[in-house]
């Protein structure tokens, strides 16, 4: 069984960020849109907390960076494709909400990705 903290892990391996804990929080060094920065400038790459589980963002640039295809289906049903080396890879995953199912889903296809990196 993969812990959620391992499923971040593997997920941040994924789409190439570094990853730790700092201050309890797990955290990704990201690269930064230059266009978000401020009038004081920024830099190129900064540590933020991270969490595709539970935020909507990180999620969708997660599944963004990775290229992965996001299906909803009728029962609560979501299927997360992927395409590596000429094969195909595929997630499903079930909640009565669809986003955290859909959340859920792209992290766990991140972390098959990230396993692959091993």
């Amino acid at each position: 069984m993969t812990t959620d903290r391992e499923l971040l892990e593997l997920a941040a391996t994924a789409a190439g960020y570094e990853y730790g804990e700092i201050n309890g929080a797990f955290k990704a060094r990201i690269e930064q849109d230059v266009g978000t920065c401020g009038t004081y400038g920024c830099q190129k790459h900064q540590w933020r907390d991270w969490n595709p589980l539970t935020d909507d963002g990180d999620a969708l640039r997660l599944a963004v960076r990775l290229r992965l295809l996001i299906s909803l289906h009728e029962r609560f049903e979501v299927h997360v494709v992927w395409w590596r080396n000429g094969e195909r890879g595929e997630i499903r995953e079930t909640d009565k909400d669809s986003y955290v199912a859909t959340r859920r889903a792209i992290v766990r296809a991140a972390a098959e990705i990230g396993r692959q990196h091993d």
